[in-house]
């Protein structure tokens, strides 16, 4: 595989005895960090979709039109190379890659609320974003989360999926319940919540802090439009570890978190009242997702069995927790209307007074 990185150096002219460290991070593709004397860059090399290049420009298209709009943190544009392409394609491989500059900082800690306060801040600030340069939809977009059967190109009837794993009868029949299930609600609940152009992705991996102040978001790849309150559902609990997971729990730190969200977008009763149906909904696709990988030959049996483990285990404990996280939700978010209220006000009061 090394033969692979270093054939894509050269396009950007970057020097072969340039520094080359792999990265254990993400799933789905390969992750390089690059130092030079005098700057250090991140290679990602596509693995899952190495020739959807459509969907490669539509993450780099979107990440600069944000990075017009001069946000607060940091985000991954494309790097061209000298004929201005961003995207190298290798002929031997058949493999693409681009080039990033490396974004300062660490993913936040669950046992640090500040961190996750940020956090939770930033994705309203990059939501807000998001609605302002998208006032319209885009008409060319990546599949939404409710379109199972375009996120992945090997997965055209998701339903029948877990037929094709090597799962226990009992695993395979809770998974086609949980399609079913999902189905139904699709047609009840999803289409009347609020839509944007969303990350699609913002699980705690994808920001990065220092100082307790979020400096970059990263890995807009799924990036589509769907239900706003998606985003949110997804750092709680559609990642690679839920709040839940967490020792204790982890409730602090998904107060701390919607606590910053909600401060700046107040989110409806019913998208919160839905957050449980939104976590099963992403734990699904990516169920589907990496099922596809499976299918490919990149990911193991071994792989996919946890995959399928992490998607029951959250059906498990949303089915025993989801009365008691939507009334937290619920009761965060009126508290905080509360404290705005009080606060205008006081600045009612202030006003009147001089």
């Amino acid at each position: 595989m090394a033969s692979t990185v270093h054939s894509f150096l050269p396009y950007w002219n970057l020097p072969p005895d340039c520094g080359l460290r792999r990265l254990d991070i993400g799933f789905m593709n390969e992750t390089y960090a690059v130092t030079t004397p005098h700057s250090e860059f991140i290679l990602r090399i596509y693995e899952s979709e190495g020739s959807n290049i459509p969907k490669m420009r539509r993450e780099n298209d979107l990440v600069k039109r944000l990075s017009d709009n001069h946000p607060p943190f940091e985000l991954p544009v494309f790097l061209p190379g000298p004929n201005g392409e961003s995207i190298m394609t290798d002929p031997a491989s058949g493999r693409c890659a681009v080039l990033m500059r490396k974004i300062p900082g660490v993913n936040p800690d669950f046992r640090n609320p500040q961190g996750q306060r940020a956090s939770g801040l930033a994705l309203a600030e990059l939501q807000l974003l998001l609605a302002s340069a998208f006032p319209r939809l885009p008409e060319q977009r990546n599949p939404s989360y409710t379109e199972w059967n375009g996120f992945h190109p090997l997965i055209t009837e998701a339903a029948d999926l877990p037929n094709r794993l090597p799962i226990r009868p009992e695993r395979r029949d809770r998974l086609i319940r949980l399609a079913d299930r999902l189905s139904a609600e699709i047609s009840e609940i999803h289409f009347r919540l609020p839509r944007q152009v969303i990350h699609g992705d913002y699980t705690n991996g994808n920001r990065l802090i220092e100082r307790d102040k979020v400096r970059g978001i990263i890995d807009f790849e799924f990036h589509c439009v769907d239900a706003r309150a998606l985003d949110p559902a997804v750092a709680l609990g559609g990642g690679p570890t839920a709040f839940w997971e967490e020792d204790g729990e982890g409730w602090p730190a998904a107060e701390a978190f919607m606590r910053g969200y909600l401060e700046r977008i107040l989110l409806t009763d019913d998208e919160l009242r839905h957050f449980p149906y939104l976590i099963r909904l992403r734990r699904w696709v990516m169920f589907l997702y990496f099922g596809g990988r499976y299918l490919q030959g990149l990911d193991s049996e071994g792989w996919m069995r946890g995959i399928v483990d992490w998607c029951l285990q959250a059906e498990d404990w949303l089915n025993d927790h989801e009365r008691v996280l939507v009334r937290r939700l619920t009761e965060w978010k009126k508290s905080i209307g509360q404290a705005a209220t009080r606060t205008r006000n006081d600045l009612n009061r202030s006003d009147a007074g001089q």
